[in-house]
Formats: structure tokens, C-alpha cells, sequence
């Protein structure tokens, strides 16, 4: 929350956001800014115009102008980030693989995550977006049976959690 609570911020004090006008500023969705706001935002030092700088792109904009070496302090550590995610996200499955499947699971899995790995780090274009679907996909697959299982463990945990505050005379 920290992080993305200064990023945000850094952003916005940067004046790097900006919007693309059309008749207006587009916001999506058919709503837009009129254009007589548009000028006002301007008159308080707001450009909204042109840009079109979105994610780690515009991160690195908004550290570049502000700090000397912020674009590298950026993909430092986007680059860490995404190393350790990746490495995270390789260990869990593994696991969970092993868990569900048996030892003889953790080989092909490898193949199978390193192959993945590999493709969608050569996709671009409108084929990148394919690499996010999949993710996101695995994450609620995995999410699934999370959710499940606290579903049916709920009412336990709420019997044992009275329990442990009635024995320890505290209060809820």
C-alpha cells in the first residue's frame, strides 16, 4: 500500500499524467471533460493533454523528472520485483503440484512453467495481453478452492475465536 500509495502520489506532483483530448478529455465509457475544464486544470498548472504514458512507463517518467537516477531506481526495481515473483510463483506451484499429484508432478511442471515463461516474454502486441488472461486465469483457479475452503471452515473459525476470547476473559 506504501508503495503504490507514493508512486501515485509522485505521479500526480509530477504533473505526468495526462489525458488524451477529444472534445474534451476522453475518460472512457462515453464520459469526458468538457473542454471548459479542461482549460481551467490548465490555468492551475494541470496539463491534461497528449502524453499517453501508462504503467512502468509513466512510473519512470514521473521518478525521472524528480530524483536524478529514478528511472534506473525504477527498473531496478521492477526487474527485482519480477525476478522474485517469478521465482515465488514457480515455488508455489511446485508445491502445490506436489501436493496434489506426487513428487513424480514437479519435473513436468518445470518444463511446462520455464516453456511458459519463455513465450510470454517474446509476445508483444496485442498477443501480451494473452500472457495476462492466462495469469490471471491460474490466479482464480488457484483462488477457487481457497475461497471454498473458507467458506466451509467460517463457522470453525468463528466457534474457536469465541472460545479463545471467552477462556481469556477478553472481549470482542
Amino acid at each position: 500500500i506504501v508503495v503504490n500509495t507514493l508512486t501515485t502520489l509522485t505521479i500526480i506532483l509530477t504533473g505526468l499524467w495526462k489525458l488524451t483530448p477529444a472534445a474534451g478529455v476522453a475518460l472512457g465509457a462515453g464520459a469526458h471533460i468538457p473542454a471548459h475544464a479542461s482549460a481551467m486544470a490548465q490555468q492551475l498548472g494541470i496539463n491534461l493533454s497528449g502524453g499517453g504514458l501508462t504503467s512502468t512507463a509513466l512510473t519512470t517518467e514521473a521518478f525521472n523528472s524528480v530524483i536524478p537516477f529514478g528511472g534506473s531506481i525504477i527498473a531496478l526495481g521492477s526487474l527485482l520485483f519480477g525476478y522474485t515473483t517469478l521465482i515465488g510463483w514457480a515455488y508455489y506451484g511446485e508445491i502445490c503440484l506436489e501436493y496434489l499429484f506426487g513428487v513424480h508432478a514437479k519435473k513436468p511442471y518445470r518444463y511446462a512453467y520455464i516453456t511458459l515463461l519463455f513465450i510470454g516474454a517474446i509476445l508483444t502486441g496485442k498477443y501480451l495481453n494473452i500472457v495476462w488472461y492466462v495469469g490471471d486465469t491460474f490466479n482464480a483457479i488457484m483462488a477457487l478452492p481457497n475461497l471454498v475452503g473458507l467458506l466451509f471452515l467460517a463457522k470453525i473459525v468463528s466457534k474457536i475465536t469465541s472460545e479463545f476470547y471467552k477462556t481469556n476473559k477478553l472481549q470482542m
